[in-house]
């Protein structure tokens, strides 16, 4: 997210309470997790996650306002176990979410709190409960935890088989907070093991507000004997929810009956049944599985409690939209048969039914016409039709018609008729008819009820996608719990809050959330993108959460113009949502030519705001004979873009033009594709380019202000340039990364540029084109002047230790008035000469490589030199194995012989009066004393030298080095030219190292910690000051590197 350019100007918008509450949202939906558990019970093949943490990644606002949230912090403290200091310390006071898993509290022995103040600060306990050891995990003895909110229990069981011996009693645990006890599946296995079970249950002394879940029970006598302890038989009112669901297995469909003791809900708020599921407001629920057959009489709840059920919901598994699984048995001879069940529930008074339930009227129809004393839920008093998935059939709405009219006969009519959906306008054949629909006629129901709702959605019979409608309303967290009004929009989690009070904030919200988290494609979409993060829906999620979000988030098509190309199996229903916004085409490894074949009947590339395509052939030129008129940003790779072999001509009759009158960046990688936009801000060709067809195409952008290019070549033309010149007068910035031909100083001369403009060269491999690049420094005025410091440093290049070659760079940059500790940075700006040479070649002492490559900078003329007035040496650290003592590419020759050949080229450098070096190089300075003979009546080297700077970073200067140090100044200061300053820097210059060669350093590495005394005083006497800006203590021990 923080790679994102533009990440932390969309939270401009938003203020701090806005974001607080942003962070709260998305520690609902996007919850850090670790691996491999997420749960105790809970196996997470998913790969860790920061969730939303990410989010204080953005931008130090940001930052600063999550790391304040104390209680989302307390939430998170155990996912991570490498981070927990900083997570615990973040959470301050606040409450705590522990997960014991496996390891129980041992996982947190080496906390610095104990397990009593973890659970005195507890607000969520996950643990697993060994069969085989229950006491050992019997946390909760003697312990009053009272922060603790939730609880979740599984049982961890191995041999069920040999049976269960009874268990002692571990104990009572009192959580005067505690809201939600849970249970997992390990219960379900051991249906005859009473003792446990209730155990689990019996152990805790909780309030009776405590909700309590059961998942998957498969045991009806447990679930009675709960239902009729006196926690659960106080004055309630409750709900059975009948709802279907699928089976992981395939081909088993998989339906449960849901008991759920839970708050009535409010008759004002029909549209809440759509989405109720018993997670909110129930005291306990359990699902007793059966396959689609006739449920077992008692296995729901003993008489007492079914007298008490007010409430009948239905719900279908709408999880497949093509193959939805009702909650109701499939033979009509088991549907009658469990109608005459749900009679026995004499107190239902409300009755929810879905399109895919609906044939239960059908069944109540007959049972109210057979029956002539016993009366079928005398106390209904409303019934709730929702069809939102597809349109009821004849039969069915006739059977519901004649229900209603055979409890007006009998005097007991309906309160209220409540209609619901979005294909609730029309009726269907009872066979199929395809798209025919017949009217839906109201007026004969009206006179059979008190009252009629009518909530039905927009009329439409067209037929959509159920998952659509679904999606965000039975499988989500979220519940909506108010509605648009005067543009203000509420939306409530289980638990957090998201309260988002205008609609404008909201669009500032998902436009922020667009640019921080994007969706990320997977699959062969992705093979080759740079990144290696998780597929993920980015702001899509937040449309996931509630109707209210999703109406926002659905109708703001610029945002779905970006996702595209995001998902190839959506990308249909996506283009429908982006409407005519222009497009994001990021086709990545898809290839547009392909997406292209996927969606024939689309004209994307004419609609494309921003394109970028990663092909191998030129012949996928889907840019002929095209006028991309939205385009404004375009990035392609091509691999066999030839253009060095046509000439200008040849290259627009083979490579057509890309014709975009409002593109602004332009960026290619393996080639050059010409081009004609009057518009472009940006050019980058990463790829040497034939010049005369750059120069082509940058005459239809007088615009341009940004140029980028790897550098130049040729073309199979003879045809000699013709001088015309390309004004470009808003350029302010060119770069050549790598020039080697004279291509890229006919490019320069070509342009006219403004005085302003920065032209920025990369290390050039040509002498001539080097030269020329000075000489046009030296005879341009509107450009800076030729720099007057030269740095020297030598890289190795290569993959391995065992064979590389290095490479020598001198730099020609603008010393500007900089201080002493400004120096130790190489200088970034400047011309720079590159030659490579052998390592391990066998040479002479005529023939070193430093001393060609100062000839072949400066020629054999000293006046090309004369600006110089700084001369720097930089180290670079080179290869070496695993544990080895480091070694330092010194750019400075070591062999004697090599070194008095040196002296030669330095001559050269005749005005320098400063000079930079690091401890590995400052052998130099034995240059300075002429050698006896012939050599000695030669002038003196560096006549006007004033200031040496001595920088030891890396380790200790060897005294052989210093006493050559201190010999020079000694020759200076005898000559009568004795040096003004001598500037000692570093962390490592406290003390000097023995002098040993490499062979004895290898032989004898115990004596490497050996320090001298480094004694400055005598070098003070033959300078006129030391400037002494060395580190304070000694480091000898601490070698950097």
């Amino acid at each position: 997210m923080a790679s994102q350019p533009d990440a932390p100007n969309a939270f401009v918008l938003l203020p701090d309470d806005i974001i607080r509450e942003l962070f709260e949202a998305l520690a609902d939906i996007d919850t850090p997790r670790r691996a491999p558990y997420r749960k105790a019970w809970t196996s997470s093949a998913r790969s860790p996650d920061l969730g939303w943490i990410r989010l204080t990644h953005v931008s130090r606002r940001l930052r600063h306002i999550g790391i304040n949230l104390s209680t989302l912090w307390g939430r998170v403290v155990c996912s991570f176990p490498s981070a927990w200091e900083t997570t615990l310390a973040r959470s301050r006071n606040a409450p705590l979410d522990i997960y014991l898993g496996h390891d129980g509290f041992d996982a947190y022995s080496h906390w610095p709190i104990s397990a009593e103040e973890l659970l005195a600060r507890a607000r969520y306990i996950s643990d697993i409960v060994s069969i085989g050891q229950p006491a050992s995990r019997s946390w909760w003895i003697n312990t009053s935890p009272t922060s603790l909110k939730y609880l979740e229990l599984a049982v961890q069981h191995y041999n069920f088989r040999q049976g269960i011996k009874p268990l002692l009693p571990l104990g009572q645990i009192t959580a005067p907070s505690l809201v939600s006890y849970k249970t997992s599946y390990g219960l379900a296995l051991f249906s005859k093991c009473w003792c446990l079970k209730m155990h689990l249950i019996d152990c805790l002394s909780v309030p009776t507000t405590t909700k309590l879940q059961i998942d998957c029970c498969k045991s009806p006598a447990l679930l009675c004997s709960i239902l009729e302890r006196p926690e659960t038989t106080r004055s309630v009112k409750y709900v059975l929810d009948i709802s279907a669901e699928r089976d992981p297995e395939p081909f088993r469909n998989q339906a449960h009956v849901k008991c759920t003791v839970a708050e009535d809900i409010e008759t004002s708020s029909f549209q809440t049944y759509r989405a109720f599921k018993p997670t909110k407001n129930y005291s306990l629920r359990c699902a007793i599985g059966y396959t689609l057959g006739l449920p077992h009489r008692g296995d729901y709840a003993p008489s007492s409690i079914a007298a008490s059920v007010c409430t009948l919901t239905f719900h279908t598994d709408m999880s497949v939209p093509d193959t939805p699984i009702r909650p109701l048995p499939e033979t009509k001879h088991r549907l009658e048969q469990f109608g005459e069940y749900l009679a026995g529930f004499k107190g239902i008074a409300t009755i929810y039914i879905q399109r895919e339930s609906a044939p239960i009227l059908t069944v109540l129809r007959d049972m109210e016409a057979k029956s002539a004393t016993e009366v079928v839920f005398p106390s209904l008093a409303t019934i709730v039709l929702d069809v939102f998935s597809s349109r009821l059939n004849v039969a069915t709405w006739n059977g519901f018609v004649d229900l209603l009219m055979y409890r007006k006969a009998s005097r007991r009519p309906l309160e209220r008729l409540v209609l619901m959906g979005s294909h609730l306008c029309h009726l269907s054949p009872d066979i199929d008819g395809g798209v025919t629909k017949m009217k839906l006629d109201l007026r004969p129901v009206k006179g059979l009820v008190n009252e009629i709702v009518d909530l039905r959605g927009k009329k439409r019979c067209k037929a959509e996608s159920t998952f659509n409608q679904s999606l965000g309303l039975r499988d989500l967290n979220f519940q909506c719990i108010h509605t648009f009004k005067n543009s203000v929009l509420f939306a409530n989690t289980g638990r957090g809050h998201l309260a988002i009070r205008l609609v404008t904030q909201t669009t500032a919200l998902y436009n922020a959330l667009a640019e921080v988290d994007p969706p990320r494609c997977a699959g062969r979409w992705s093979l080759y993108v740079d990144d290696k993060t998780p597929p993920s829906l980015g702001w899509i999620k937040l449309t996931h959460t509630c109707r209210h979000l999703r109406v926002i988030g659905v109708d703001m098509p610029t945002l779905w113009a970006r996702a595209v190309c995001v998902f190839p199996s959506g990308c249909k229903e996506i283009l429908a949502r982006a409407k005519d916004a222009p497009l994001t085409l990021d086709l990545k490894a898809g290839g547009l030519i392909d997406y292209l074949h996927l969606l024939p009947a689309h004209n994307l590339v004419s609609r494309a705001l921003h394109i970028r395509d990663l092909g191998f052939n030129s012949y996928r030129a889907w840019w002929k004979d095209k006028t991309l008129s939205h385009l404004e940003s375009l990035h392609l790779e091509y691999r066999d873009v030839r253009e060095s072999e046509f000439n200008v001509s040849d290259a627009r009759k083979q490579l057509s033009v890309i014709n975009a009158p409002v593109l602004r960046s332009y960026g290619i990688l393996g080639g050059f594709i010409p081009f004609h936009a009057p518009a472009l801000r940006t050019l980058s060709i990463d790829h040497p380019v034939a010049w005369r067809l750059l120069l082509d195409s940058l005459r239809s952008c007088p615009l341009l202000e940004t140029l980028t290019l790897t550098d130049t070549r040729e073309t199979a033309s003879t045809m000699p340039f013709e001088g015309d010149s390309v004004s470009l007068p808003y350029l302010r910035y060119i770069s050549v990364q790598a020039p080697s031909q004279m291509g890229v100083i006919n490019l320069l001369e070509a342009l006219v540029i403004p005085d302003s403009a920065e032209i920025n060269t990369g290390n050039c491999s040509s002498p001539d084109v080097f030269h020329a690049l000075l000489r046009r420094r030296q005879d341009v005025d509107y450009i800076s002047p030729l720099g007057d410091m030269l740095s020297i440093t030598a890289v190795e290049i290569g993959n391995s230790p065992v064979r590389y070659d290095r490479s020598l760079r001198l730099s020609i940059s603008q010393n500007v008035e900089r201080s002493y500790p400004q120096y130790r940075p190489m200088p970034e700006r400047g011309i720079t000469y590159e030659k490579k040479c052998s390592a391990y070649s066998r040479r002479n002492a005529q023939d070193n490589p430093l001393a060609r490559a100062i000839t072949d900078t400066f020629g054999s003329s000293e006046s090309a030199a004369a600006p110089i007035r700084t001369l720097a040496f930089y180290n670079t650290k080179g290869f070496v194995e695993r544990d080895a003592y480091p070694l330092y590419i010194n750019p400075v020759p070591t062999s004697v012989t090599e070194l008095k050949h040196f002296r030669e080229s330095l001559r050269h450098l005749n005005d320098v009066t400063t000079i930079y070096t690091p401890e590995h190089s400052a052998h130099l300075f034995m240059l300075l004393p002429p050698d006896s003979g012939p050599a000695a009546s030669k002038p003196p080297l560096f006549p006007f030298l004033k200031t040496v700077i001595l920088n030891v970073d890396s380790s200790k200067m060897n005294e052989s080095t210093w006493s050559v140090v201190v010999d020079a100044l000694a020759y200076l200061e005898a000559e009568g030219r004795p040096l003004e300053r001598l500037v000692l820097m570093g962390s490592h210059f406290c003390h000097l190292a023995p002098t040993y060669n490499l062979q004895a350093l290898l032989m004898i590495p115990s004596d490497r910690n050996t320090k001298l005394e480094l004694n400055i005083e005598h070098a003070r006497a033959l300078v006129g000051e030391i400037v002494d800006m060395r580190d304070e203590g000694c480091t000898c021990n601490n070698p950097a590197y």
